[in-house]
């Protein structure tokens, strides 16, 4: 349940930040067409390229987490993907993320998605609080570790539901503590 759940918020994610660039460039061929000021058709090219760039980027990385769900993963490759697929929302709520990978971890087949959850308790997070913020997330072997800091410096309360829908993804491929302000996935080393 807690995978559907999470597969369902993902694709409303994905359909809100994929027609967001398609509305700009539906725009930008109609101002094209219509033939306004001359000059201005190889700025609406670039604009038109950039959104469709950032379109490309998001299939990508949905079509690499999907293709990865019944194998083990990298769990740098998980974050990367995921981060590429929530940058407008991280921006959008203010959160500058750093990533830091000590040793990386190739972890079992729940990695990926239990990635997209852990992204989705950040965004849950700093919906309760006032940023703008700082999230860091640290991969340690197969310890990853979460935290989120208000403007004020204060680390912010992780959601337990969000936290919650982490650990039913791992089920038992992993656990999640919170504490301190800070949320801890270890996952277990995928089956040989």
């Amino acid at each position: 349940m807690a995978e559907r759940t999470t597969l369902l918020s993902l694709a409303a994610i994905l359909t809100h930040d994929l027609s967001n660039p398609l509305q700009s460039i539906t725009v930008l061929c109609e101002l094209g067409i219509e033939g306004d000021e001359p000059g201005e058709g190889p700025r609406r090219a670039q604009q038109s390229l950039q959104a469709a760039e950032r379109m490309r980027d998001l299939l990508h990385a949905y079509a690499a987490l999907v293709r990865n769900t019944d194998r083990p993963t990298k769990l740098s490759a998980a974050v990367e993907r995921t981060d590429a697929m929530f940058a407008r929302r991280s921006e959008r709520h203010r959160i500058a993320l750093e990533v830091g990978v000590e040793r990386d971890f190739d972890g079992p087949p729940s990695t990926g998605l239990a990635v997209v959850a852990l992204f989705m308790a950040l965004i849950e997070t700093a919906e309760t609080a006032t940023g703008p913020f700082e999230a860091r997330l640290v991969i340690d072997g197969p310890t990853t570790t979460a935290s989120l800091v208000d403007a004020a410096g204060a680390a912010v309360t992780w959601s337990p539901a969000a936290a919650e829908r982490v650990a039913d993804i791992l089920a038992t491929e992993g656990s999640v503590e919170c504490s301190d302000g800070r949320l801890e996935l270890r996952l277990e080393s995928p089956p040989s």
